[in-house]
Parts: structure tokens; C-alpha cells; sequence
């Protein structure tokens, strides 16, 4: 971990700037609204609290080997 991020602001006032993530460092947190992070390889979207990916689309290939490809792409438990 390189920089703390929170999805309340009263938290990150309290956590010293050079301590904090990259995109929140420079925010002034009484005006500015909170940010979208990454955090490990998803979206966080600290205003609604909720966590996204995003998919580069492929050629659809509708074999078994094709759809186990596309569904290990997304999920992988290691």
C-alpha cells in the first residue's frame, strides 16, 4: 500500500496529507468532491462507496474455451 483513501471525509482530515493517495492529496475536502480510486485493479467509487471493473471487449468467440476465457478474465481467485 502507498496512500490511504476513505469514503468519509471527517476520516481523510484526519490522516496527514503525505499519507493519503495520490488523487486525494490535493483535494481541498471542505469544497471538492470525492474521487474515483483504483485500488487493486477495480474502480472505487468513494462518493457511492461502490467497487466497478472495467472489461476490454474482445471479438466474441461463443465456444466453451472462448466463454471460460472471457469468464477467467474477470474472476480470478489467486
Amino acid at each position: 500500500m502507498r496512500g490511504w483513501c476513505s469514503n468519509d471525509k471527517t476520516v481523510l482530515k484526519t490522516l496527514p496529507a503525505e499519507e493519503r493517495a495520490k488523487t486525494v492529496k490535493t483535494l481541498d475536502l471542505d469544497r471538492d468532491a470525492l474521487p474515483v480510486v483504483r485500488a487493486l485493479g477495480t474502480h472505487w467509487d468513494t462518493k457511492t462507496d461502490m467497487i466497478g471493473i472495467s472489461i476490454r471487449q474482445k471479438e466474441p468467440v461463443f465456444t466453451k474455451r472462448g466463454l471460460l476465457s472471457i469468464i477467467s478474465s474477470i474472476f480470478d481467485p489467486l
